[in-house]
């Protein structure tokens, strides 16, 4: 049995790579899928525990600005560290880990029994999506493991006239079977899934998010694995912007929305304005957990915000640390 590492997991593998079946080319060339040219998708991603940290250490894994000026002895940041994530793995567990993981500088040994090799590498924890005990997966350090939203035939259709007239003297529509296809076929809508496991989170955070919620989150957030079989998108618990109740796209977390300030885009002396600038107040269209009041006028720093639509509406989501004041009988009121 190997040691323990400080904030690293021990697991073993019998290969590096997911080789691809061999397959018939054209002219009969045989073809084989080269693991190397796009390893996030061969690369193998999984090996069973041999080995859990003791502890897991003050070392950093996110920051997050606070949404206020820097000090000379301020840090405009918060921290969260590998010691928040809750101590869930085992030995003997599957565990599903990040693609960069499987590379030289974390092979700790190679054993050769009869020509069998078996690989064991340490892996960070933060690094670590999810577990596997008797079936069941438990996403590790906030992580939550999500299917995408997709679209139906009928969302990439568009209703097709004949040259047919109906009895209101109107062109008659085609069956839908007959309706142009914008697309190949129906794909991931952008930003939105519904969740299928929802891990503990870091410590000092909640998580607003359960099993069978429709989502919608954040830009590059996502990250697309394979695991026991099924495609799912891991997203981090501080990535996820709202859940839907219904039809209505409620803020999660510490993640509030405005309605955006309109800027000029003229200037006074009627040229138009090749650089927008970035907005900086806002309405406040849905204040999540805040203490405001929905049509608050706040001022906002320039910080953590993503632009997104609520049925057809344009808001900004922003933390709510983001919120330096608001604006009450003409006058700005500290909100620190």
């Amino acid at each position: 049995m190997l040691s323990a590492f400080s904030n690293f997991v021990v697991f073993k593998t019998d290969t590096l790579h997911n080789e691809g079946t061999p397959f018939k080319g054209v002219g009969g060339k045989q073809i084989v899928v080269d693991a190397s040219f796009d390893p996030q998708r061969h690369v193998r991603t999984y090996g069973e525990v041999v080995s859990v940290p003791q502890h897991l250490g003050k070392f950093p894994i996110s920051q997050k600005h606070k949404g206020l000026p820097s000090y000379a002895d301020y840090s405009p940041f918060e921290y969260k560290y590998l010691s928040d994530i809750a101590p869930e793995v085992q030995v003997g567990d599957r565990i599903y880990f990040h693609f960069n993981t499987i590379r030289e500088q974390n092979l700790i040994k190679t054993e050769d029994v009869d020509g069998k090799k078996t690989y064991y590498f340490k892996v960070m924890y933060d690094q670590i999506l999810c577990a596997v005990r008797d079936g069941v997966i438990i996403p590790i350090g906030s992580y939550t493991l999500i299917e995408p939203d997709m679209e139906t035939w009928e969302d990439i259709s568009i209703p097709t006239f004949s040259n047919m007239v109906g009895p209101d003297g109107k062109k008659m529509l085609k069956p839908k079977e007959q309706w142009l296809v914008k697309k190949v076929a129906p794909e991931a809508k952008f930003l939105l899934g519904f969740v299928r496991h929802a891990g503990t989170p870091l410590n000092g955070t909640t998580c607003d998010v359960k099993a069978g919620d429709r989502i919608l989150y954040r830009r590059m957030a996502d990250w697309r694995n394979t695991i026991e079989g099924k495609e799912y998108y891991a997203i981090l618990h501080r990535h996820i912007i709202g859940r839907f109740e219904g039809d209505e796209l409620v803020p999660v977390g510490t993640n509030m929305f405005l309605i955006p300030e309109e800027l000029p885009t003229i200037t006074d002396a009627g040229i138009h304005k090749v650089k927008q600038e970035i907005v900086r107040r806002g309405t406040v269209f849905h204040p999540g957990k805040s203490n405001l009041k929905p049509l608050d006028y706040v001022d906002i720093g320039e910080s953590d915000r993503q632009s997104i639509d609520v049925n057809g509406r344009k808001l900004i989501s922003v933390d709510i640390s983001s919120v330096w004041g608001i604006y009450r009988d003409s006058q700005l009121a500290k909100t620190a």
